[in-house]
Order: structure tokens, then C-alpha cells, then sequence
């Protein structure tokens, strides 16, 4: 609770009582935002769905969290299930080993990310119009859209992502983790073949400079187990 509501000021209303819900009501109606998750259905038995509010107040920007990509939908969603929905369970983890969940809520992280830029864009709006507007995202939808080069990997080359721990699909060596003389470990980054070039310099290593099969980041990702052997 404290890791995402330090600060904030917290007032406990029960919306089914009369009261409480004309107190919530009193703040709807001189409030810029209201960022909202309840169910559609429950809300609008409520009177605080974003056509209520709105009417009550026009100028108000209505932020909608949604768990699916329908917003009638109202399956239960935890992040770990949005996890497994999106992919990104079945890509994290050791080659040989079980799906591993990310150990943070990261969907509901980018959801929140992805609302929060549509709320500024609504507030430009209404700066420049005088009226407020209902925003919303979907975890789902949130989730799918920041697979970003895993899913273009599928969608271009048709390639399902696999578990590959730390490394990257598309560069190498790139999370790839080495131990060291000293006994510790240390995780390479090469983004480029400037830095292979560099890398190759600091450590005195001629063959992957001359080899074929490590001559371009192509020919790396294609050969990487051998690689990480040189």
C-alpha cells in the first residue's frame, strides 16, 4: 500500500451509503481527474460511471482502468494472469526450465504509464477547448502493445519467443552473464559492432575478430553458444 500511495492524502467512503456517496460526489464534481477500476456494472449502479460524473461536471477527465480489451468484460484480472495472457510468462526464464513471473506488477506498472499520458494529452484538450473527456486503458491491450521487439519477431519472421534467461534474441552478446578470475560475475552489453570491436580489444581476443561466424551481430545471435566459449 505505502509503495504506491506515499503522500497521498486518503479519505474511506463507502459508496453504498448515502452519505459517503454524496461526499464522493461533492469531490467528483470540482475534481480535474478521477481515475477509476471499478467494473462498469458496479459503477453505474453506483451513479459514479464516468456518463454520471460527467454530466455533473463536463470539464472532468474520467480515466477508466480496464482489464480486458472489452470494458463489459468484468473477469477477475491479476497481473500474473495478464502475465500468462500477454506472453510474457511463457518468455521469462531459463531455457531448460518452467515459465518465472516477473517479480513486479509490471503490467499494472505500464497500464498506469500508458493512462497517465492519455490524462496529459486530455488536459492539453481541454486546455485548448474547455471540455473534459473519458480516457481509458486495458491491462491486456497495455501488455500486448509493450512486447515491442518480441512481437515483432513473430509478426516479421513468424519466430515464437523462447525462454532465453537474460540474453537477448536479437543482439549478442547482450545479457549474456560471465564469471569472472575474481570469482564474481559480469553481465556484457554489446550493442553495436564498435563495442564487439572494443570489447575484443579489452579483453586481447583476436579469433572472434577474425571468425566468420561472430563477424556481424547477425552471425553472433546465430552462433551464441559458441561464442560465449571463445
Amino acid at each position: 500500500f505505502c509503495s504506491v500511495n506515499w503522500g497521498k492524502t486518503h479519505l474511506l467512503l463507502d459508496l453504498t451509503r448515502p452519505d459517503d456517496l454524496q461526499q464522493a460526489l461533492d469531490l467528483c464534481d470540482r475534481a480535474d481527474v478521477i481515475v477509476s477500476n471499478f467494473k462498469p456494472s458496479a459503477a453505474r449502479r453506483m451513479g459514479v460511471d464516468a456518463a454520471a460524473l460527467r454530466t455533473r461536471n463536463p470539464r472532468l477527465i474520467h480515466a477508466q482502468v480496464c482489464a480486458w480489451a472489452d470494458p463489459e468484460d468484468e473477469s477477475p484480472a491479476f497481473d500474473v494472469v495478464l502475465q500468462a495472457e500477454a506472453g510474457f510468462l511463457f518468455m521469462c526464464g531459463e531455457p531448460d526450465g518452467p515459465p518465472v513471473k516477473m517479480p513486479v506488477a509490471l503490467i499494472d506498472l505500464i497500464a498506469a504509464h500508458q493512462l497517465k499520458e492519455a490524462i496529459l494529452l486530455a488536459l492539453l484538450r481541454r486546455e485548448r477547448t474547455g471540455q473534459g473527456a473519458c480516457v481509458s486503458v486495458s491491462l491486456l491491450e497495455s501488455a500486448l502493445a509493450s512486447l515491442a521487439n518480441q512481437a515483432t519477431n513473430w509478426l516479421m519472421a513468424g519466430h515464437i519467443p523462447q525462454r532465453m534467461g537474460t540474453r537477448h534474441p536479437n543482439i549478442a552478446p547482450y545479457g549474456d552473464i560471465f564469471a569472472c578470475a575474481d570469482g564474481r560475475q559480469i553481465l556484457l552489453a554489446v550493442g553495436t559492432e564498435r563495442q564487439f570491436r572494443q570489447l575484443c580489444g579489452c579483453l586481447g581476443l583476436e579469433y572472434p575478430l577474425t571468425n566468420a561466424d561472430f563477424a556481424t551481430n547477425t552471425a553472433r545471435v546465430q552462433h551464441r553458444a559458441a561464442l560465449n566459449t571463445v
